[in-house]
């Protein structure tokens, strides 16, 4: 009976560290980032709408697009 505790013991063990070791793995040994730098190549220009002028206008007040058409 102690030796099937003993053996679930070990495997219980040997599965944690088996586990854990990918996360144990990640890591950054250099002193910049590797890889291509970040490329933003969207293109573009989206003007709000009418709507969306004239909710603002309905409020009193101000707001500016970016040039996505998201609000700022």
């Amino acid at each position: 009976m102690q030796l099937r505790a003993g053996v679930a013991t070990a495997t219980l063990v040997l599965v944690a560290l088996v586990s854990a070791a990918p996360a144990s793995a990640v890591a950054n040994f250099f002193d910049k980032p590797q890889g291509l730098a970040d490329l933003d190549a969207r293109t573009g220009l989206v003007q709000p709408t009418a709507a969306q002028k004239q909710i603002v206008a309905s409020l009193g007040a101000h707001a500016s697009w970016n040039q996505f058409g998201t609000p700022l």
